[in-house]
């Protein structure tokens, strides 16, 4: 019932992942102060996050409803 759902959450969440790993590539070393573009990346991966979040539950939600009816 849910293997597709899983499927679609598994892979948005695994892109958050990518990201993330992206922006630990490109952080400076302590003490150097990172660059902006570090900084504004920092913030849209907490925008990526709640949106697979968002998704998961979403979908979820949707699949027990359709479930239920």
């Amino acid at each position: 019932m849910f293997a597709a759902t899983l499927s679609e959450v598994r892979a948005r969440l695994a892109e958050v992942r990518q990201f993330l790993d992206a922006i630990k590539e490109l952080e400076s070393d302590p003490p150097a102060p990172d660059s902006s573009e570090v900084r504004v990346m920092r913030g849209l991966f907490f925008v990526h996050l709640y949106a697979g979040l968002e998704y998961a539950v979403n979908a979820g939600v949707e699949k027990i409803g359709r479930a239920h009816v």
